[in-house]
Order: C-alpha cells, then structure tokens, then sequence
C-alpha cells in the first residue's frame, strides 16, 4: 500500500502551485495484479470491505496487463510472475 496525495473536492490540505489553489487529499493506492479469473472475486472483496457509503470510499481501477518483465531475471510473461 502506498501513501500518496490526490486532488479531492473533500476536505484536505489547501496549497497554492502556480497561483492556483489546490486541496491535496491523503489517499491510499493498492495495487494488484491477478489472473483474469480472480478479478471479479478481488474486486467484490474490495468493494465489500472498503466500502463506508461516505465520499472518498475511492474507485476500483480494472485494467488488462499487457506484459510482465522481472528486471533482475529478465524473464517475461507469466514467467515473470
């Protein structure tokens, strides 16, 4: 899980960048990676544990993986997994 800080209409520090003022938000972003067939379960098993029913509950992000490389192995694919 990583900290990051993102632009939110809700509460948040206010900075001002270049004479414009924004509210930065203390987020968190996980990130995973899965086989197709388990996505669908991830995704529900997030929605059901994240969920709050209040503003910055986040979104679900579902995208495809097009490639895999391991820097250290140089190994690619699924055999990078």
């Amino acid at each position: 899980m990583n900290e990051i800080n993102g632009l939110g209409k809700s509460k948040g520090k206010r900075e001002i960048h270049d004479g414009s003022i924004f509210k930065f938000v203390p987020k968190n972003k996980i990130e995973s990676v899965v086989q197709d067939e388990l996505a669908e379960t991830v995704v529900n098993s997030i929605q059901e544990n994240a969920h709050t029913g209040n503003p910055g509950d986040g979104k679900i992000f579902v995208t495809d993986v097009v490639n895999v490389v391991k820097i250290r192995t140089n190994e690619r694919g699924k055999e990078a997994i």
